[in-house]
């Protein structure tokens, strides 16, 4: 078994098992979200937390009540209903009453969660466009339909 590859970044040091997809998933996915946190705070924004990503990805989604989200995510409602009580507490979401269950809220973007939304969406396009770059545009495109390949395959 080869050794995991160490990389460095910034913040962190991040082990790469070459072997483990789950682990190159997951790293890819922290190296693209460190990535739109320094764009994000050079646009003036605070710095966020690898949840409170997770919590905007999955409103862009479509998923808006946290329990859809905690689903989604595998986590407790508790955990999620905590870092969307930051995001509110941070004035960028709002919570609202759900129309087909009175019991639960909707989540929804404030004006100034619309604003980082935009910059965040923006701050992406520029990070694939880089990634395009880097790898070329066939590998590019090609990366982005294996994984969606893989994720169908693991819905059925």
């Amino acid at each position: 078994m080869k050794k995991p590859v160490s990389k460095k970044n910034s913040a962190q040091q991040i082990e790469t098992n070459p072997e483990n997809l789950l682990s190159l998933l997951l790293n890819a996915y922290y190296h693209l979200d460190n990535a739109l946190q320094k764009s994000l705070e050079k646009k003036g924004w605070q710095q966020f937390t690898h949840a409170q990503s997770m919590i905007f990805l999955n409103m862009a989604e479509g998923r808006v009540r946290t329990v859809d989200i905690a689903k989604h995510m595998g986590l407790s409602k508790q955990a999620v209903n905590r870092t969307v009580n930051e995001l509110v507490e941070l004035g960028l979401i709002k919570l609202l009453p759900d129309p087909k269950d009175k019991r639960a809220k909707q989540l929804t973007l404030s004006s100034k969660g619309a604003i980082v939304t935009q910059d965040a969406t923006n701050s992406l396009a520029k990070l694939e466009s880089d990634i395009s770059k880097n790898l070329g545009a066939r590998e590019h495109l090609l990366l982005k339909k294996l994984l969606l390949e893989l994720i169908k395959s693991s819905q059925t």
